[in-house]
């Protein structure tokens, strides 16, 4: 039997008077009639078009049917949630119960604290790791004086961050609030009626379990970083980088130069203007002729095809000229022998 502690003692105290105007409080259940009184009359329509013979009728009807019940069955389930055995007629707990709830936690978890001016309760989770991904451990602050509210926060002790977020220590808590998800009534439960073990029971195996249809960042995207192209998320096993700015792109995004090799992105890595193959920077070279970039294939004597094909039209229209003008000089070659000869015009 651990021994007494009078300002755990008076703690408990102070919890109680907070705890009890919530306890006397009116559980708030809206059964809206809507949803059943729709699906009433839907069913009285589908007997008359049933009796009818209506068979495209009835198959629509049906349908909407369904939807309604479906509908109606939530509502309860979410109303029966909030009313757990021994809701209705339950005196607040005591102060004394509230203390023994509280040693309950201190022997339950390794690290407990609390802080009598403040009101509050600290308790650390374990090491906390889901499928595979080492999130570490969790502290866990009730807060007296926000017990009408959502009286606890969740800080990561030693914080493990997605690459996309910097606020989402875990799966389900975004900055310092836990997604309860379908804790949040057995929570409530446990608060109204001082079960403090029960409570900080909760949040631990909560945040110890993974529901993969709500997270704020998905486990599978927790590692790796984002595509700089496409800004889909890159898993490590997917990376490529860029050779000239060392950004990360996914392998769908990543490119590399036709000529050397190197592997790029959009920026550093752009396309021949002639061609429309993959070039780098390095291999593109700009034409003699007009400056414009071209990759080493679509260079003909460091002329693009364009000022290539110009520059042997001028040559050709240069010969023809040289060819149709009879004052033009031309040169005889002299003969083998012919040492010291001139060459006279014909």
């Amino acid at each position: 039997m651990p021994p007494f502690d009078a300002q755990l003692w008076r703690l408990a105290g102070r919890l109680a008077t907070r705890i009890a105007p919530l306890s006397r409080q009116a559980i708030q259940v809206d059964l809206a009639p809507d949803p059943l009184a729709a699906a009433r009359q839907l069913l009285n329509r589908l007997r008359d078009v049933t009796e009818r013979g209506w068979t495209v009728a009835v198959d629509h009807l049906g349908w909407q049917v369904r939807s309604r019940l479906n509908e109606c069955q939530k509502q309860l389930h979410a109303v029966s949630q909030m009313l757990p055995p021994g809701t209705f007629g339950r005196m607040p707990p005591t102060q004394r119960l509230i203390y023994d709830e509280l040693v309950a936690v201190r022997t339950e978890f390794a690290e407990f604290t609390y802080d009598l001016p403040d009101e509050t309760v600290t308790v650390f989770t374990d090491q906390i790791t889901l499928e595979g991904i080492e999130l570490g451990a969790f502290e866990i602050r009730l807060q007296g004086r926000e017990l009408g509210g959502t009286p606890y926060i969740v800080i990561p002790e030693s914080p493990h961050y997605p690459h996309s977020r910097s606020d989402v220590p875990h799966p389900h808590v975004l900055g310092e609030r836990l997604c309860e998800g379908e804790a949040s009534a057995p929570l409530a439960h446990a608060l109204r009626t001082g079960r403090f073990s029960d409570y900080f029971q909760i949040i631990q195996q909560t945040l110890s379990s993974y529901n993969s249809e709500s997270p704020y960042v998905a486990l599978d995207a927790w590692y790796g970083s984002d595509c700089y192209a496409c800004g889909g998320h890159v898993c490590d096993d997917d990376a490529c980088y860029c050779d000239g700015c060392n950004a990360t792109v996914c392998s769908d995004c990543s490119r590399s130069c036709s000529h050397c090799g190197h592997s790029g992105c959009d920026t550093c890595l752009p396309r021949c203007p002639e061609c429309h193959d993959d070039s780098c920077s390095g291999c593109l070279k700009r034409c003699a002729g007009c400056s414009k970039l071209r990759c080493p294939d679509c260079l003909t004597n460091q002329l693009c095809e364009d000022c290539h094909a110009q520059t042997a039209t001028e040559q050709d229209h240069d010969e023809r000229m040289s060819a149709a003008d009879p004052t033009t000089t031309a040169h005889a070659p002299l003969p083998a022998d012919g040492v010291g000869e001139v060459a006279v015009l014909a």
